[in-house]
């Protein structure tokens, strides 16, 4: 079937998964999207049975949400697939590993003139996504944002939030640090489905670097001195922790992201704005990014997982292994069975960023873009901005909290011209929206805790 009538605002696919099934009940919990109009919404997945079975254990208390229809899609069928996505505006993808699952539901969503975002944190889904489908999309003018949940929501709008305030104070961010910790004190399981994702991104870290080269995006300029990325574990005493390179989608998206933007900004390209300043008057940034843990004892099983995933998924009797005798290299982390309540509702996270910039000499005018001075490369940073983005849970609470931010603020700012279509990182699709006031407002915080001009005797909040 192709583009026709659009009956659902939004169609969450995979709604029977663990994290599909949070995302249906978050968007429960909710009020729905301002689109003039009633929400109507849809849910699918390949067993009509599952999927009734488990919107009988939805609360429907609020009285602007429906119970939604019923659709069937199994993700080997495209022809069902189609049919779905003829009658949404919106689809929301739940199925993974999208390594093999996700470029069909792409493909349907671009067939049938659907807008898609996922809760994917695969950077070689992403990037490959980018690769097929940027143009398709921009021909149709729909949007695709991968990874829209934890990866990568707070890591990429909490950079473009400390742009603004380096922007607004009169200076230009020019590297930051993110540190992300997990804060688990009743213990924490993660889903099945995040492990097969990680050992299958290992198995084919190869295929990324091949495709980054078939994509060609454009090397980021560097402003200042170089940020060097620490690629040894090392204990960092502003947040009391060990630190070990993030291997999360994080800097992936983050930079895809930024390689998008600088690409719209050198070729002059313009949008409304409802935020100051926008998007096209901030250039890149610098960032690296590290993962945290408390203890000595928790950096070295944190180091023996990380060092047998990366040793055994390189070949498919690793992986075999890995898939087998998980326990005996996660400890138990993994399960088929998920987080228990207990779990989820102890848990939570902080994701610290540490940003670094310099004054520019003359502030732009409103809306101008930021310029970047050649002799900032031989200078010392002027300016030092600690931020933080802070939340419940990550896999299940703070997941389905971004998706449903990501998805009402499209559908409810796209026809002002504030998003753009094509594949894009979240800050390139949402930079210029208020999409981080309405995660405020759900719960995941984006907040200033210093402001420090490097070389003055104090610090100013």
């Amino acid at each position: 079937m192709l583009e026709g009538p659009k009956k659902y605002d939004l169609l969450v696919y995979g709604a029977t998964g663990f994290t599909g099934q949070r995302v249906v009940k978050c968007i429960a919990e909710h009020d729905p999207p301002s689109t003039g109009r009633p929400f109507q919404w849809a849910i699918s997945g390949r067993d009509a049975g599952r999927l009734g079975k488990f919107l009988d254990t939805v609360n429907f208390t609020n009285s602007l949400i429906p119970r939604p229809d019923i659709l069937i899609a199994d993700v080997r069928n495209a022809a069902q697939l189609e049919d779905a996505f003829a009658l949404t505006r919106l689809v929301i993808n739940c199925v993974g590993p999208f390594r093999f699952f996700g470029l069909p539901v792409v493909e349907a969503c671009l067939k049938t003139g659907a807008d898609y975002i996922d809760i994917n944190g695969e950077p070689e889904f992403a990037e490959r996504t980018f690769y097929v489908a940027d143009q398709a999309a921009k021909l149709k003018s729909l949007t695709i944002v991968p990874c829209c949940g934890f990866d990568c929501i707070p890591g990429d709008l909490g950079l473009l939030f400390l742009k603004r305030e380096f922007y607004k104070r009169g200076f230009v961010a020019t590297q930051a640090e993110m540190f992300v910790t997990l804060l688990t004190p009743k213990g924490s399981t993660a889903n099945w489905a995040t492990f097969e994702s990680m050992v299958n991104g290992v198995a084919h870290q190869k295929d990324l670097e091949t495709l980054r080269k078939q994509i060609g995006h454009l090397r980021l300029p560097v402003a200042g001195r170089k940020l060097r990325m620490k690629s040894r574990p090392y204990f960092d005493k502003r947040v009391g922790r060990w630190a070990v390179v993030f291997s999360g989608a994080d800097p992936s998206i983050v930079r895809m992201g930024q390689q998008i933007s600088e690409a719209h900004r050198r070729i002059g390209a313009d949008r409304p704005s409802a935020v100051s300043p926008p998007l096209r008057a901030l250039p890149a940034t610098q960032f690296a990014a590290y993962i945290t843990v408390q203890s000595t004892l928790n950096l070295i099983g944190f180091m023996y997982f990380g060092l047998s995933v990366f040793t055994l998924a390189k070949w498919k009797w690793g992986r075999d292994i890995l898939y087998k005798y998980h326990q005996l290299f996660d400890f138990g982390y993994f399960s088929k069975d998920g987080p228990s309540e207990t779990e989820l509702s102890a848990s939570s996270f902080v994701e610290t960023f540490f940003a670094r910039g310099y004054r520019m000499k003359q502030k732009p005018q409103e809306g101008q873009a930021a310029i970047v001075e050649e002799e900032w490369k031989g200078k010392d940073p002027e300016l030092e901005i600690v931020a933080t983005v802070a939340g419940p849970e990550v896999g299940y609470v703070a997941t389905p909290l971004c998706i449903i931010a990501s998805a009402y603020i499209l559908l409810e700012e796209k026809s002002k011209g504030l998003i753009p279509a094509g594949v894009h990182s979240p800050a390139s699709a949402f930079g210029d929206t208020g999409i981080i006031d309405r995660l405020n407002g759900y719960g995941v915080d984006f907040s200033v805790v210093k402001v420090t001009e490097l070389g003055a005797p104090k610090a100013r909040l």
